[in-house]
């Protein structure tokens, strides 16, 4: 077994999340939280699993918007604060479930529960759309620079590259 400190998989999450953190410098728009989490989430062992986990992670997340949204238009219809959150956030909770269960993304349902409750909780009452948006734009930004990154950065073409280097 091989005694290394740092894998293939750590070097290529820290990278994913130097690039998401460069980007977002670059933009300067908003906090890169949500694009680094993802990209940590979405790096898995092979390119495939993190195309899978970051299909997953965004359609959760897409999930967990916009039933986010459907929650505080009924509680701006409804104008009863308590009784929508004390009933109708467990409710969206078990639709969340059942939803990425029978949709067959099993894997993006804490992702999506969290984008919910982040989405419903701290969205701003003026623009909760554009804060929806916002979040899932950062989702994936976050999760196809780790499906890049994993794609990229194989460890079958880095050690090709090694004894190609090493022949010189």
């Amino acid at each position: 077994m091989k005694n290394h400190l740092i894998g293939m998989r750590t070097f290529k999450t820290a990278l994913s999340v130097w690039i998401t953190l460069v980007l977002f410098y670059f933009m300067n728009e908003r906090t890169p939280m949500i694009a680094a989490l993802a990209a940590v989430v979405v790096l898995k062992e092979s390119p495939k699993s993190s195309l899978t986990s970051g299909k997953h992670r965004v359609m959760g997340n897409f999930l967990g918007a916009l039933t986010a949204l459907m929650l505080i238009v009924v509680k701006q219809l409804v104008q009863h604060d308590v009784l929508v959150e004390l009933f109708g956030a467990p409710f969206a909770v078990i639709f969340m479930i059942v939803a990425c269960n029978k949709l067959n993304y099993k894997t993006g349902t804490i992702g999506g529960i969290a984008a919910f409750f982040m989405t419903y909780f701290s969205a701003p009452d003026v623009q909760p759309i554009l804060y929806a948006a916002n979040r899932l734009i950062d989702t994936l930004i976050g999760s196809l620079i780790a499906i890049c990154i994993n794609y990229l950065v194989d460890k079958e073409v880095m050690l090709q590259w090694k004894n190609r280097l090493l022949k010189k």
